[in-house]
């Protein structure tokens, strides 16, 4: 993951000033991170149930994947 927010910062630097193109590059690295998470099934059903609102979350991405 950090490789990917290095590299969409350097992307972003070329065409934006850096502080925008840092605060975009976390964002996005960010977004990769949940991403993964999902898709590697990184936390289980009951995990999931003890974060708060964890009933909505599971039903949430269970509606996109079968977990």
């Amino acid at each position: 993951m950090a490789i990917f927010a290095y590299s969409t910062y350097l992307f972003l630097i070329a065409r934006i000033t850096k502080k925008l193109a840092f605060i975009l590059a976390v964002g996005i690295a960010i977004i990769v991170y949940f991403i993964s998470i999902i898709v590697l099934q990184i936390f289980s059903k009951e995990e999931i149930y003890m974060i708060p609102y964890g009933k909505k979350v599971y039903q949430g991405i269970s509606f996109r994947k079968k977990i």
